[in-house]
C-alpha cells in the first residue's frame, strides 16, 4: 500500500521495505529449516509519484529472490526480471509442462 499511497520513491515506501526486510529475515531461516523453497516477489512496481499503470520500467521490472532449502543462492545477479515472467518461473520451478503457449519465457535460476 505504501508504493500506492506515496510511490516508489518515497519515504514510507522505503520504511515499508525495511520492515518487510525485517520480517523476512526472521522467517526464511525458519522456512528454510522446514525444507521450504522462499520465492519473494511482487506482481509489479510503482512510480515514483504513486501509482502503477503503464509500461515504464519502473512498473513492469520487479524483484524476484527464490530462496531454497539449503539457504544458498546465487546473490545478486543483477538479472532484471519482468513481472510477467514470475508465473512460468514458478511453473518451472515446479516441473509444469502443460504452460501456456503465449507465456513469457521462465527466468533461468541455475541450480538451487
Amino acid at each position: 500500500m505504501a508504493g500506492h499511497d506515496g510511490g516508489g520513491s518515497s519515504a514510507g515506501y522505503a520504511k515499508a521495505i525495511e520492515k518487510q526486510d525485517a520480517i523476512l529475515a526472521t522467517a526464511i531461516p525458519l522456512w528454510t529449516a522446514l525444507g521450504y523453497t522462499t520465492i519473494v516477489t511482487s506482481d509489479h512496481g510503482h512510480r515514483s509519484e504513486g501509482g502503477h499503470g503503464g509500461t515504464g520500467p519502473e512498473v513492469v521490472n520487479t524483484p524476484l529472490y527464490v530462496v531454497p532449502p539449503s539457504g544458498e543462492g546465487q546473490g545478486d545477479t543483477a538479472i532484471t526480471v519482468v513481472h510477467t515472467q514470475i508465473a512460468p518461473t514458478v511453473w518451472a520451478m515446479l516441473g509444469l509442462s502443460d504452460t501456456p503457449a503465449d507465456a513469457a519465457a521462465p527466468i533461468e535460476l541455475g541450480p538451487a
